[in-house]
């Protein structure tokens, strides 16, 4: 049996704290890790991954099933490429198993910062 973790949380916790929680998720048998630039969740689960490697916990990337997806402002033909490329860097890794479009949308990165700084002022 595989047992799933999507990686979205607020507040989010520390990057270690974060890359910790994905370690020991990984030790007791979770395989599917789903993520995304904007959970900012992308570097602990590629620091957790590469741990569990090192820890022989997995013995290779194909043994976890790693999702991420391209967020609605980089939705345009020339940011696609370029938003993969760093998703994969920031997971420390070659591919992932599955790339999607988080929302079929495009917005603009600004109109997306003022959203959000209006949310976070909500709270």
């Amino acid at each position: 049996m595989r047992i799933n973790l999507g990686t979205a949380t607020a507040p989010l916790p520390t990057n270690e704290a974060l890359t910790s929680i994905l370690l020991d998720a990984i030790e007791i048998g979770y395989r599917h890790f789903d993520t995304v630039f904007i959970y900012g969740t992308e570097e602990p689960l590629g620091e957790a991954v590469s741990k569990a490697l090192e820890l022989v916990l997995i013995k290779n990337h194909d043994e976890v099933f790693i999702t991420s997806k391209l967020w609605c402002t980089d939705a345009h033909h020339d940011h696609v490429l370029k938003a993969l490329q760093t998703t994969l860097k920031k997971l420390k890794m070659e591919y992932v198993d599955l790339y999607l479009i988080h929302w079929p949308v495009e917005i603009n990165p600004s109109w997306q910062q003022g959203k959000l700084r209006e949310f976070c002022m909500k709270k």
